[in-house]
């Protein structure tokens, strides 16, 4: 059985009610990930506190963005890794 824990994050004073798995570990990554994601936009907005063209919600698409693009890299990386550890073990198995 599945059973789901209601809980709730917040960005810029605004409340977003999430159901997730009702473990702990669920919900540290959750606020973990919220953490982060808070992070990276005050990186932002201090890097860029004296644009008047940018504001708060083009932070976290950028943020977005980002995330994004490191996770893209990320599986590039793990699917490298995994083709070499295919070449080693044919290379083995002709031992």
């Amino acid at each position: 059985m599945n059973k789901k824990r209601r809980i709730s994050v917040e960005f810029e004073n605004k409340k977003y009610p999430l159901n997730i798995k009702d473990t702990d570990t669920e919900e540290r990554f959750y606020r973990k990930a919220r953490e982060r994601l808070q992070a990276r936009v005050f990186a932002y907005k201090f890097q860029y506190a004296k644009s008047t063209e940018l504001h708060t919600p083009d932070f976290y698409v950028m943020a977005a963005f980002q995330f994004a693009l490191e996770s893209l890299f990320d599986d590039s990386f793990m699917e490298g890794v995994s083709q070499l550890s295919d070449y080693i073990d044919e290379y083995l198995q002709q031992k």
